[in-house]
């Protein structure tokens, strides 16, 4: 997961593959920040929102200081 996108191993040979692209994020965007080829199927879906719960376990129990908007801001 990045702040563009949601990437696998799951291309031609474990080869990097793009997922889903984050809201507001396009295919093109994720190739020109990347330094490596991707593997790109057909049809690349936006990455679904985060649930209300998963919000708050986010914020109150994995990173309740928010270090991950030090490394990955939004």
């Amino acid at each position: 997961i990045t702040n563009l996108a949601v990437l696998d191993f799951g291309g031609p040979d474990h080869a990097m593959r793009l997922v889903s692209v984050h809201p507001g994020v396009s295919i093109d965007d994720v190739v020109a920040n990347t330094g490596f080829e991707l593997a790109i199927d057909a049809e690349v879906p936006q990455t679904r929102e985060p649930t209300a719960e998963e919000l708050q376990l986010l914020n109150k129990v994995i990173d309740p200081e928010g270090l991950r908007n030090k490394e990955v801001r939004a």
